[in-house]
């Protein structure tokens, strides 16, 4: 962090990119708890709630998000051409007007889950309900937001999302919508198997997912690329929407691709923003005074899971 302050501007005209790959995600949080992945792999995550920011700026070359210093302490600017949230809208006037308004986007993943707890590879499959720890986690979710106003909730239709939502929405009258593209990762022919029925069964496409998720493939597709451009998807739905304040409760790889695309990152950092069981990430999103550029992006709290009553 200290280093990050006391570099000259020169270096800071590089590329978010080049920062990233000497400083990866998981070295800029701090926080210590095992993440039950919706492949079946336990990742040891990192993840604190520190805040981040991204600030784009037209470039005339359009090029890479370029940028990367410290706004206050533990607060971060992202600068650069971004263009995945610059949507032009030709809808009803109140979609063009919702999607201008400043908001604030609330994401939870799902409880704990029948096929988490096995350690199954479950992927957009609808087969694993909620455990008694899932629904204890859910209504810790619910406690930690209790005092938020939503104006909406956005949860993804596979059954431990939306159990995960109607507990966490509880009383609210409020629209509820289900949202095909907040599923969780298709995996195809991973979905269902064990940890180590995956490794017997495909071998070198098995390790691949485990070690270059964004390159892997399965049965004709590239499920971490199909990911991220479903998440791109599902901001343009949730930022049309007239709600100020917008709840969504989907999955862990969804979760981590809608983070990665507000800010900038492409599938290379899937793995790298693990969000836990009812984990809780913030997202603000405020309009840009320039006619026609994409709105400030700040990252306010990243997998946040701890409560404490007095």
């Amino acid at each position: 962090m200290v280093l990050v302050a006391g570099i000259g501007s020169a270096w800071l005209d590089r590329s978010l990119i080049v920062f990233a790959s000497l400083f990866p995600p998981r070295q800029l949080f701090n926080s210590h708890n095992t993440v039950e992945d919706e492949d079946g792999v336990r990742a040891f995550n990192r993840n604190r709630g520190v805040a981040l920011t991204h600030r784009p700026r037209r470039e005339s070359n359009g090029g890479h998000i370029s940028g990367f210093y410290p706004r206050r302490r533990n607060v971060y600017e992202f600068r650069g051409t971004y263009k995945v949230l610059n949507v032009e809208f030709e809808g009803k006037e109140e979609e063009k007007a919702g999607a201008a308004a400043t908001k604030r986007v609330v994401l939870v993943r799902h409880g704990q889950s029948t096929w988490n707890e096995e350690g199954r590879i479950q992927g957009s499959s609808d087969f694993s309900l909620l455990t008694q720890k899932g629904e204890m986690e859910a209504q810790n979710a619910r406690q930690m937001l209790l005092k938020d106003t939503f104006d909406v909730c956005f949860h993804s239709p596979l059954a431990r999302s939306k159990r995960t939502a109607k507990i966490i929405w509880d009383t609210r009258k409020l629209e509820m919508i289900p949202e095909h593209d907040l599923r969780e990762i298709d995996l195809y022919s991973f979905q269902g198997l064990l940890k180590h029925e995956g490794k017997e069964r495909f071998g070198e496409a098995y390790r691949q997912w485990q070690k270059d998720a964004a390159n892997f493939t399965i049965d004709g597709h590239y499920p971490v690329r199909e990911l991220w451009a479903r998440a791109k998807n599902c901001w343009t739905k949730i930022l049309s929407h007239n709600g100020r304040s917008i709840l969504v409760v989907a999955h862990n790889a969804v979760n981590q691709a809608l983070v990665a695309t507000a800010i900038g990152l492409g599938p290379e950092y899937f793995r790298r923003l693990l969000q836990s069981n009812c984990g809780i990430t913030v997202l603000d999103f405020t309009p840009s005074s320039s006619f026609n550029c994409p709105p400030y992006i700040c990252l306010n709290r990243l997998n946040q899971i701890h409560c404490y009553f007095i």
